[in-house]
């Protein structure tokens, strides 16, 4: 499947609360899971588990499309 970045963008804007953040924060502005933790007074543990979800229904958003 061709991703195009409009269809990304739109998926991550689905995106509630602290998925968004953390989806944003890491592969935008390139924060590692410790800048992030600090960034929303979160464990690193916590922002990894928040990634791991939000990729998951990033997933299914665009598997939809």
């Amino acid at each position: 499947m061709n991703f195009d970045k409009a269809m990304i963008k739109k998926a991550v804007l689905r995106l509630n609360g602290d998925k968004q953040k953390v989806i944003l924060m890491h592969f935008i502005d390139g924060l590692n899971y410790g800048e992030i933790a600090r960034a929303l007074n979160k464990s690193e543990g916590a922002v990894r588990v928040i990634q791991y979800r939000a990729l998951s229904e990033l997933r299914g958003f665009i598997e939809r499309e």
